[in-house]
């Protein structure tokens, strides 16, 4: 379940204070998804709670130098267990997610051949469901958003305005157009290096700068006047989902491959047709890959448009304050 409230910042806010009002909003997000976690109702709960984990510790990464260096380690430290703690539920309802797009994919003699396999991958799923159900009733998580609330909640209100003079602290505007431009100028000199030569790991690279980019966009949005922010959050996340794709079939790939070479010998007529299955899948997604990987350079050339540069870069410019 999505927590639909938003924060609200303004320029004036110290740049404490607003990192307040976000992880506040976060640790929300998390908390009110813990009852669909537990209960295994619906699997975008536990989506959900990641995203605002995952958040959460870009937020204390952009944000470093106004944080305490001992309590930013404390912060991510605990968001990096909640991240470990349910990476293998999140990855299982993926790969269970991919069964009707795998069934329509392969040949119909082969799509039987893949069914006892999904069906293990369920069974094993419910196991880990019941791990992390555990793991959201123990006292080490209980301690984790004890301390992400207790730092949120800490100060003065979120709803009234710190003077930043009296604090000593940098006012939000100035580090958000700071952070910002500073992460847009990266995503572009990352891009720019890519080739047809490059390295997957290069991709991938550009695919983490665009989503911390997004986030940054998404969390300073009020900051700035709505249009030309709303245009720089779509063109980030145009970018990113491209890249989303093409990072989803090479995950995919290295998961069928460990697959493959998993299924034991000998090899009798059921393991032989779920190998050809698994195989054929491979194959596809292979073809799949090299066809976004293909695609790169136009879409890339849409993102680094020299006008939409100049526009953008002169919005989120330090110089601007």
């Amino acid at each position: 379940m999505k927590l639909e409230a938003q924060f609200r910042l303004a320029p004036e806010m110290s740049a404490q204070q607003a990192a307040r009002t976000i992880l506040g909003h976060l640790t929300a997000v998390m908390r009110v998804n813990e009852a669909g976690i537990r209960q295994d109702s619906d699997i975008e709960c536990l989506h959900d709670f990641r995203v605002a984990a995952r958040r959460s510790r870009s937020l204390l990464t952009l944000l470093k130098k106004e944080f305490d260096p001992a309590q930013r380690a404390e912060l991510s430290a605990g968001l990096r267990v909640l991240g470990q703690s349910t990476n293998a539920l999140r990855d299982l309802d993926v790969y269970l997610a991919q069964r009707a797009r795998y069934q329509k994919i392969l040949p119909a003699a082969l799509r039987p051949a893949i069914a006892p396999w999904f069906d293990a991958l369920g069974r094993q799923r419910g196991r880990e469901a019941k791990k992390v159900a555990r793991f959201l009733s123990s006292r080490p998580y209980g301690r984790i958003m004890e301390r992400l609330e207790s730092f949120a909640t800490a100060g003065p209100d979120p709803d009234t305005v710190k003077p930043v003079e009296a604090s000593g602290d940098t006012p939000i505007v100035a580090v958000a157009r700071r952070e910002i431009d500073r992460l847009f100028a990266k995503a572009l000199r990352v891009g720019r290096r890519i080739d047809a030569s490059s390295a997957d790991d290069r991709l991938h690279r550009l695919r983490i700068q665009c989503k911390q980019l997004r986030y940054a966009l998404e969390f300073f949005h009020g900051l700035f006047a709505p249009g030309p922010v709303g245009q720089a959050i779509r063109q980030v996340k145009s970018l990113q989902e491209y890249l989303g794709l093409f990072n989803d079939r090479s995950v995919q790939q290295r998961f069928l491959f460990d697959h493959l070479k998993g299924i034991p010998a000998p090899h009798g007529p059921r393991r032989m047709a779920r190998a050809a299955a698994v195989g054929a899948l491979i194959g596809v997604l292979f073809m799949e890959k090299e066809h976004q990987r293909a695609g790169f350079e136009a879409v890339f050339t849409r993102f680094s448009d020299p006008e939409q540069v100049r526009r953008l870069r002169k919005l989120f410019s330090p110089a601007e304050d």
